[in-house]
C-alpha cells in the first residue's frame, strides 16, 4: 500500500504540474514572479513524471510478487505480462509491443471484471468495477485496432460511450462513499475544488476541455454539468475513503484510474489503470482480488 501510495500522489502531481499547469502556463505571457514559478512548476513537474515512471516500474514488480506469493496467479500473470508488453514497445521500440498491450490490457479488464461478478461484494463497488473495466477496454480497443491497421468502427462513438462508463462509474463510486457518515472536511475540501472547477468552466468552458482531454483523455463532449458532478463525487470519495484506515486503498485506486484517464495511446497509463482496477476489485486493501471478501466490504 505505500508504493500504491507513493505512486498515486506522485501520479496527481505529475498530472497537476505537467500536464495542467504546463501545458496552460505555455501559452500565458510570464514575466517577473509568474515566470519564476512557472519555472519551478514546470521542474517539479518533470520531476514528478520520473518519479511516477520509477514507482510505477517498481510498484508493478511488487505486485506481481505479492499476488504470486498469495497464490493469485492469474492476476500476478496479467500485470507480468502487461509489464512485458510495455518493455518489448518501450524502451526496446519494438512495434508488437504497441500493439500486443491494448489487447491483454482489454483482456486482463475482461479477468478482473469477471472474478468481481463471481465474488459476493458489496454491490455499488462490483458495478463501479464493472463500469470502470468496461470504459478502460472500450479504450484500449480503439487503441488496439487502430494499431493492428483496422478502423473500430466509429471513434466518436467508442469514446463517448467510453466516458459515459466514466461517469456511470463516478456515480457508482460516490453512491459508495455516501452509504457511510458524510465526513465534513472531506466534503469541505471537495466542495471547494469543486467550486475551482466551476469558476473556471464558466469562465472558459472551452479552454477546461481541453485541458480535460490533454491531461485524463477525455473530451467532455457530453454536457459539461455531467462531468462537474462526477468530479464532485470522486474527489469527495477520495477524500472520504483516504481518512479511513481500512478503507484507503479505495481512495489509492482512484487515484490510480484518475491518472491514468482514458489515454490508451501512452503505454504506461494502461499499466496503471490496471493497477487501479486491481485495487477497486480487492476485497481489502491487504487481500488479493480472488480471495474471499472481508468484512470491511460489507460496512463500506
Amino acid at each position: 500500500m505505500t508504493l500504491a501510495g507513493a505512486l498515486a500522489f506522485s501520479g496527481l502531481a505529475e498530472l497537476f504540474l505537467q500536464r495542467i499547469v504546463y501545458r496552460v502556463g505555455v501559452h500565458i505571457p510570464r514575466s517577473g514572479a509568474f515566470l519564476e514559478a512557472y519555472r519551478f512548476a514546470t521542474f517539479s513537474g518533470d520531476f514528478a513524471f520520473r518519479a511516477t515512471a520509477v514507482l510505477l516500474a517498481v510498484t508493478s514488480v511488487v505486485a506481481v510478487i505479492w499476488l504470486a506469493q498469495r497464490r493469485d496467479y492469474g492476476v500476478a500473470g496479467l500485470i507480468a505480462t502487461l509489464i512485458g508488453a510495455n518493455l518489448l514497445a518501450w524502451p526496446l521500440g519494438i512495434a508488437a509491443g504497441a500493439r500486443l498491450t491494448p489487447i491483454i490490457f482489454a483482456f486482463a479488464a475482461a479477468w478482473l471484471v469477471g472474478g468481481t461478478l463471481a465474488r459476493r461484494r458489496q454491490p455499488l463497488l462490483v458495478l463501479a468495477t464493472v463500469s470502470a473495466g468496461f470504459a478502460l477496454a472500450l479504450s484500449q480497443y480503439q487503441a488496439g485496432m487502430t494499431a493492428l491497421g483496422d478502423q473500430p468502427g466509429s471513434i466518436a462513438t467508442i469514446q463517448l460511450l467510453g466516458e459515459l462508463g466514466l461517469l456511470v462509474t463516478a456515480a457508482l463510486i460516490t453512491a459508495a462513499a455516501v452509504r457511510r457518515p458524510v465526513s465534513a472536511p472531506a466534503a469541505a475540501l471537495a466542495a471547494l475544488m469543486t467550486l475551482a472547477l466551476v469558476a473556471s468552466y464558466a469562465r472558459e468552458p472551452s479552454t477546461v476541455a481541453i485541458v480535460s482531454l490533454w491531461a485524463t483523455g477525455v473530451t467532455m463532449s457530453l454536457p459539461g454539468i455531467l462531468y462537474i458532478l462526477a468530479f464532485a463525487g470522486v474527489a469527495f470519495a477520495g477524500l472520504s475513503w483516504l481518512r479511513r484506515p481500512n478503507m484507503s486503498y479505495l481512495a489509492i485506486a482512484l487515484a490510480l484510474l484518475f491518472v491514468a484517464g482514458l489515454q490508451p495511446q501512452a503505454l504506461h497509463h494502461g499499466l496503471t489503470a490496471f493497477l487501479g482496477l486491481v485495487l477497486l476489485s480487492s476485497p481489502s486493501g491487504t487481500s488479493t482480488p480472488a480471495e474471499a471478501p472481508s468484512e470491511v466490504e460489507y460496512a463500506a
